[in-house]
């Protein structure tokens, strides 16, 4: 299908009549030409012959300024304020000089104050170009700024480069499974050390991003407040346009996360009040957007710290109140924490009522959120179902995420999970044949293995050690991490 069909294909019904309106100011025989080429061809259903090619050039040209004039109402404000470099070039080359500079100087603040460098680069360009006017500063000036801009550019330009590979590398890593953190840290070293990622705001965002990434990948933020909490202060405490608010309140909430997985409770509560305040400032899209953000962290820290009521109690008022606003991702990863948290309160009838919630086949969820929360949904399934006394379903249960992820215990960090099912199949099967010392052996095997305590594996190991000792969930989990695992980030 040639460009001239797909871009009326694209156009609603009321676009298309406006098209006609647009090409109609024209009152020509070619106008009419093209009006009945638009009605017996473009309009009629079937194949459309590629013939009449004059009439198809001009309603091309015609089309793509029609869809532009279209575009310019969406435009974000760097586009806008493209189009007015444009327009102040427009009038530059028809000797309204006067008007031709004030409009290149707004350009020139707005691309400043939002710290546009392509667009201040491309303004100082034009600027030049027509130096000799009156209303010019003197071109040495120019000359100055342009390259201070152009090197600006440069630099944004590499540090965008350098996160294009790493995430391309932590892409391939995810597929193929094979480790390439080595090719991740050269890069990430080079663009660190680089002082000038700093001026970008959201390049720097990005930078934080790929490194929290890299670190999640291996399960290690031991580290991560440390290099986080110097950009913070200096990048994003400063006094930025509120145009970088959004990038302010993602380092909070990142920050935040990272010290909550060191155990810095405290320090991370005081970045969520600064997180809650700061996104206030936002639209109310933008504020609920962190809502459960903020209380999925709280409810993690008051688990973490012993007080399980509060941090039940909490979470259910949030789902269960009306205000509550959650993407799809954060809701289901709510839901599936307020299961585990009700389920170590022994309230499993209620927990597993919640299961209702998650409505669509597997499969889907698979798309939505990976395999790995598939598996977790399936595996703490299972167990309520044990908890609840229907053996029978649990057993199936956990053979059926045996079957179906058998080909992710393979990968390193998941290297323990099968090993860990065959005992659990095992105790719900014939319970006599799981002991403490086979469990103690379990044990010793995750803490060597696992460099880093994660509270979710902790988490489905202290259910089994419990069942086996005949002792509390909840306890034993808080004592694996605070004995086994002291010290490190979960």
């Amino acid at each position: 299908m040639k460009l001239l069909e797909n871009i009326w294909m694209s156009l609603s019904e009321h676009e298309k009549s406006g098209f006609e309106r647009f090409i109609s100011h024209r009152h020509s025989k070619q106008n009419r030409a093209d009006l009945d080429y638009l009605n017996s061809r473009l309009n009629a259903p079937g194949k459309i012959p590629n013939k009449d090619a004059a009439i198809r050039k001009r309603l091309n040209q015609e089309l793509i300024k029609y869809v532009n004039l279209l575009m310019a109402d969406g435009l974000n404000l760097a586009a806008k304020a493209q189009q007015k470099l444009n327009v102040a070039s427009y009038l530059l080359e028809h000797k309204r000089t006067k008007e031709g500079w004030r409009v290149l100087r707004s350009v020139e603040n707005w691309a400043q104050e939002h710290l546009d460098y392509h667009l201040l680069n491309d303004t100082y360009l034009v600027m030049i170009r027509y130096a000799s006017s009156a209303h010019s500063e003197p071109l040495n000036e120019l000359i100055s700024k342009k390259k201070r801009a152009e090197h600006q550019r440069n630099e944004e330009e590499e540090l965008a480069l350098n996160l294009a590979q790493i995430k391309d590398i932590l892409t391939r890593q995810i597929e193929t499974g094979v480790d390439q953190f080595d090719s991740i840290s050269e890069i990430m070293t080079k663009s660190i050390e680089s002082n000038h990622i700093y001026d970008h705001p959201k390049q720097t965002l990005d930078l934080i991003e790929m490194v929290r990434s890299y670190r999640l990948a291996r399960r290690n933020l031991s580290d991560l407040p440390q290099f986080i909490d110097p950009i913070y202060e200096q990048v994003f405490k400063s006094d930025l346009p509120d145009l970088f608010l959004p990038e302010k309140c993602r380092c909070l909430y990142i920050l935040a996360h990272a010290h909550y997985r060191n155990h810095n409770y405290e320090t991370a509560d005081g970045l969520l009040k600064e997180l809650t305040i700061s996104s206030n400032q936002l639209s109310k899209q933008f504020t609920q957007r962190y809502q459960a953000k903020i209380i999925a962290l709280r409810t993690a820290m008051l688990f973490l710290s012993g007080d399980l009521e509060s941090a039940s109690s909490k979470l259910e008022a949030f789902l269960t109140g009306k205000n509550a606003q959650a993407d799809v991702k954060d809701g289901l990863n709510l839901h599936l924490t307020l299961v585990t948290l009700l389920s170590c309160q022994k309230r499993h009838q209620e927990a597993y009522r919640y299961f209702s919630y998650f409505k669509h086949s597997d499969g889907w969820y698979a798309k939505k959120m990976g395999r790995d929360w598939v598996m977790r949904k399936n595996v703490i399934k299972a167990m309520i179902e044990f908890d609840l006394g229907r053996d029978d379903l649990a057993l199936l249960g956990i053979k059926s995420v045996q079957r179906n992820f058998e080909d992710m215990f393979a990968l390193r960090y998941y290297e323990l999970v099968g090993p860990f099912l065959e005992v659990l199949v095992s105790f719900i099967d014939r319970p006599d044949t799981v002991n403490p010392e086979l469990i103690l052996s379990l044990e010793n095997q995750m803490e060597w293995t696992q460099g880093d305590a994660d509270v979710k594996k902790l988490a489905y190991f202290s259910w089994l050690k419990a069942r086996v000792k005949g002792t509390e969930f909840y306890q034993e989990m808080l004592d694996l991490i605070d004995v086994s695992f002291s010290g490190k980030a979960i």
